[in-house]
């Protein structure tokens, strides 16, 4: 009789255990997946240079928040900052640049974009691809691709602001 109550708290204790286990692993991102999420931009020109007939260069920083398109908690409601820079000049017509995008704990994941990346991209993501170099935090180790979609929005008449909704697919793996 002492010896089945042993054993039953001992399957108790060790049932918990485990189910306390999965709380936490669950808790933690996925060590690989992908995410659809958009980011809504407001843009704004920091500089340009501008040679009529030869070329225009316009530093822009875009500052803007995310939403993860499904609902999860990855990637969604992060602040994300970025600078580019936009390049007009006859057949060279581009923007790219580097971001971070910042979660509520201050983990931060580290990209670079380019508009002339389009490998492996799907039709509907025909705008750019970024590149996860890195993270901080719980993002530590990330790294992946990101084709992305432009949407423009209306600019703020003669304030040179400007809107831009980027949705974005990614794919990631912790190393």
């Amino acid at each position: 009789m002492k010896a089945n109550r042993i054993s039953g708290l001992f399957l108790c204790a060790s049932t918990t255990m485990m189910l306390w286990t999965g709380v936490a692993m669950s808790a933690e991102l996925p060590r690989q997946g992908t995410v659809n999420y958009v980011i809504h931009y407001v843009m704004k020109p920091i500089n340009t240079i501008d040679v009529d007939k030869l070329g225009k260069a316009v530093a822009l920083e875009m500052v803007g928040t995310t939403a993860n398109m499904e609902g999860k908690p990855l990637m969604d409601k992060m602040i994300a900052h970025c600078v580019a820079i936009k390049i007009d000049s006859g057949k060279a017509q581009y923007m790219n640049g580097g971001c971070t995008m910042t979660d509520k704990d201050g983990d931060r994941i580290f990209t670079i974009f380019d508009t002339r990346e389009l490998v492996g991209a799907l039709p509907r993501f025909g705008c750019g691809t970024h590149t996860i170099t890195n993270g901080s935090g719980k993002y530590k180790g990330i790294t992946g691709k990101e084709p992305f979609n432009c949407l423009i929005l209306p600019s703020a008449s003669g304030q040179g602001w400007s809107g831009m909704d980027i949705e974005h697919q990614m794919t990631y793996k912790f190393e």
